[in-house]
């Protein structure tokens, strides 16, 4: 068939070049921004943010009114207020427990601090006997290559107390203390082998007053070889003296005597007993903190 003038042959249009790029999909330019195509829908979304607007609102006064306000307030304290009474329970529970708790280990701290107060002064009892046949005797100035046991026999023989060396098991100078200030002599340590040597001289010291000595020479004196806490509660109890608290204070066998002013004579050993004679005759006593915190020089006059 010969064909028309001027048309052309499906297959001819179909496969033109000018029909393929016309079936090609519309590409959507990648570089519109998401404002551009949101300006597409742009009534729609201005209806949702006026809708929003009033929500807002609406809700902003229906909390601004009194009586929605005490609802609520009713509504939420009624349901949060078995919670806070169970917890409230839980808490007093656990509180009781570790009441009773604290309550039983006062008690034990208590029975403890009593054992250890008791083995304290069991110890110093027993270091204090130990220390029967000792004694102590400051002022005698030292010398180099000391013979410290010819010392002590010439301190004894001045007070008319007959002393030989087989009497003596051991005697030294005391160690030097730290953070002390240092002395002209230190003290001499001595240990008697009975103990009625050491009584013997001990009661003889109050003739050391009537020895002559040089001039400006320190004076001797002859004390109990005390322990330490021992020896704090006498420069406690001379302290008090001094204070006219007391009437005088003095050291035998260990044991710190103190005579009241009424006359009375009260035996000291431990700081308990020195406490409870201090509340007991002192109305308000008052110690210098130095002697608390710091032992008194068991050399000095007891």
């Amino acid at each position: 068939m010969d064909q028309i003038p001027g048309k052309r042959n499906r297959e001819e249009v179909f496969s033109s070049p000018d029909f393929v790029d016309n079936k090609r999909p519309c590409q959507v330019n990648s570089d519109m921004s998401d404002s551009d195509s949101s300006m597409m829908d742009s009534p729609a979304s201005h209806t949702t943010s006026m809708e929003t607007i009033e929500f807002r609102d609406t809700l902003l006064k229906t909390f601004q009114s009194k009586e929605v306000l005490s609802v609520l307030c009713a509504t939420v304290t009624e349901i949060i207020r078995p919670m806070i009474r169970e917890e409230i329970e839980r808490l007093t529970t656990k509180n009781n427990m570790l009441e009773g708790a604290v309550i039983s280990l006062n008690k034990k701290l208590v029975e403890k601090d009593k054992v250890i107060l008791e083995l304290t002064q069991r110890q110093d009892r027993s270091e204090q006997y130990a220390r029967r046949n000792n004694l102590r005797l400051s002022g005698i100035s030292e010398k180099e290559g000391e013979n410290t046991d010819n010392m002590v026999i010439a301190v004894a023989k001045s007070v008319g107390v007959d002393i030989t060396p087989q009497d003596i098991d051991i005697s030294h100078r005391v160690p030097k203390r730290p953070n002390t200030v240092e002395t002209p002599s230190r003290p001499i340590l001595v240990k008697f082998v009975s103990n009625a040597k050491q009584r013997l001289l001990l009661h003889s010291r109050s003739k050391l007053k009537l020895v002559p000595r040089e001039k400006k020479a320190p004076k001797i004196y002859i004390n109990e070889d005390l322990t330490r806490p021992r020896a704090v509660l006498a420069g406690r109890a001379r302290k008090l003296v001094s204070e006219n608290k007391f009437e005088s204070s003095w050291v035998t066998g260990g044991v710190i005597l103190i005579k009241l002013k009424n006359g009375d004579v009260k035996k000291v050993a431990n700081s308990e007993q020195f406490e409870e004679l201090c509340e007991a005759t002192i109305p308000k006593p008052s110690f210098d903190l130095s002697l608390e915190l710091q032992p008194a020089d068991p050399d000095a006059e007891q």
